[in-house]
């Protein structure tokens, strides 16, 4: 203005219209950047006033991701914030946003949130008159609204009708769960007999109720009446089936029905999985009047038989799974003396009651000159007969278990030894003298470890017997120890 002319205009002319071919947008110098940043490092503009502008236009470019933050305060020293937003980029993702700059003073800071220098970083700011939302826009780029109405209705927190609900897009790798609320017919009366139990129900002679895949039905009957009330369901909603076995159980006694008992008041639970109707309906001559209430629920019912246990003990299953251990015994020689040119030293026989099934088996002693022994494990079908034996006592290992049915002898003499049915162990004892003090190298067997089947004596003709293959131990003393359980 100060190299420019007043133009006055004459009091009896009217006012020239002036048209505006374009607007100058001011650069904001003091808010704007072509100086690159390190990795974490940030821009700080200087605080400008802006009380006489409406609008700021801001836009960021960077090869690194970066964050920027726009201020707004009521003073000049920056101490009374009134508002900030931040905007987050990746690299190489420009921003351009109008903002509205209600504040009386601005500036804006933008930080280098990658891992290394930046090398394309230009930040540049411009003020003027221009379309804007809200003050400014989310992260995302929409206007900072509240969705507080649909069609003129408002909305509020909570279960809602649909026409006034926000509709929700479920994510395609997830999967969508429709909760129904339950069902409920209340209050209404059986006082006929339903004379077309497969169809549509005599008049008064039935209560119906649409699942809406509820899975349970809850009935209570209340009122003065004789005459048995039964469930009956549907697939297809106009052909009925009468639900056979105890559908019925009675909550207050906690019995199981297969109707429910002429002129019986109480409340009742039935499953009704599957089917889209269920109905209480009087199969059977009917007098006073049965009031009848409903609720069909998504919840699991009490358990129901289908049909009455018979007379006696039942098994029905069990729930978990419940691992109790077998009787098991134990039994020990100590010191025996095997006979000339020994053949079985041990047997342990099966049991006509029992499953006997062998765990563990050790051996060991000594001689009078020490010698390796091939130790035999024969199973045999018949038992050995002749021979001097004595049994050993077997001890329980749980004072709760019977007396063993298995039977356990060592011989001194050798026996008739019994059908063999084959050699399943046969291994060379080490045997040492009995003046030395060399230690004595025991077998040991174990049977049923890591899940492998174990070795088991079915009925008395089974007998395991350990064998001394014929050779004769001079001054033998032989221990033995045998474990096994019988169930």
């Amino acid at each position: 203005m100060a190299n420019s002319a007043p133009v006055v205009i004459a009091s009896n002319q009217t006012n020239v219209p002036i048209a505006i071919n374009s607007l100058i947008y001011p650069v904001s110098t003091n808010n704007s950047s072509v100086a690159q940043l390190a990795a974490s490092a940030i821009f700080v503009g200087i605080i400008e006033n802006t009380q006489n502008l409406q609008a700021a236009q801001l836009e960021v470019f960077s090869d690194q991701p970066y964050t920027i933050f726009v201020e707004q305060f009521i003073d000049a020293g920056g101490t009374k914030l009134s508002a900030q937003d931040s905007f987050t980029r990746s690299a190489n993702v420009p921003y351009s946003e109008n903002i509205t700059i209600p504040g009386n003073y601005f500036r804006v800071r933008v930080q280098n949130t990658g891992a290394s220098a930046t090398t394309t970083l230009q930040i540049d700011t411009t003020f003027g008159i221009m379309s804007t939302g809200p003050r400014t826009v989310t992260n995302l780029g929409n206007n900072r609204m509240a969705i507080n109405e649909i069609g003129g209705s408002a909305l509020s927190i909570g279960s809602q009708l649909s026409s006034v609900s926000i509709p929700v897009v479920v994510a395609s790798d997830q999967m969508l769960k429709v909760i129904n609320l339950d069902t409920i017919v209340l209050a209404s009366s059986i006082t006929t007999q339903n004379l077309v139990p497969a169809g549509a129900a005599t008049a008064g002679s039935a209560v119906e109720i649409s699942l809406n895949g509820d899975a349970t039905l809850t009935t209570q009957i209340t009122g003065i009446y004789t005459g048995a009330l039964s469930l009956q369901v549907t697939v297809n909603g106009t052909t009925w089936v009468t639900v056979g076995g105890t559908p019925f159980i009675n909550l207050s006694t906690s019995t199981y029905l297969s109707t429910i008992t002429s002129a019986l008041t109480s409340v009742f639970q039935s499953e009704v999985a599957g089917f889209i109707k269920a109905r209480i309906t009087a199969l059977a001559a009917v007098t006073g009047t049965a009031t009848v209430n409903l609720q069909a629920s998504s919840a699991t019912s009490m358990v129901a038989l289908d049909t009455p246990l018979p007379t006696g003990t039942n098994t029905i299953g069990n729930v978990g799974i419940v691992s109790i251990a077998p009787a098991t015994y134990a039994t020990s020689i100590i010191g025996l003396a095997p006979a000339v040119l020994a053949s079985d030293i041990v047997t342990i026989t099966g049991s006509a009651s029992k499953t006997i099934t062998i765990t563990h088996i050790d051996i060991d002693g000594v001689q009078t000159t020490a010698s390796q022994v091939l130790v035999l494990f024969i199973k045999r079908s018949t038992a050995n007969t002749a021979g001097t034996s004595a049994a050993p006592t077997i001890i329980p290992l749980s004072s709760l278990s019977s007396a063993a049915t298995a039977t356990v002898l060592a011989y001194t003499a050798n026996p008739t030894v019994g059908t063999p049915v084959g050699t399943i162990v046969s291994n060379r004892l080490f045997v040492p003298g009995a003046a030395t003090t060399t230690d004595a190298q025991g077998l040991s067997v174990v049977y049923g470890a890591l899940s492998q089947q174990p070795l088991s004596l079915r009925g008395t003709s089974q007998v395991l017997a350990i064998n001394l293959n014929g050779v004769t131990i001079a001054g033998g003393s032989i221990n033995v120890n045998i474990e096994w359980t019988e169930s």
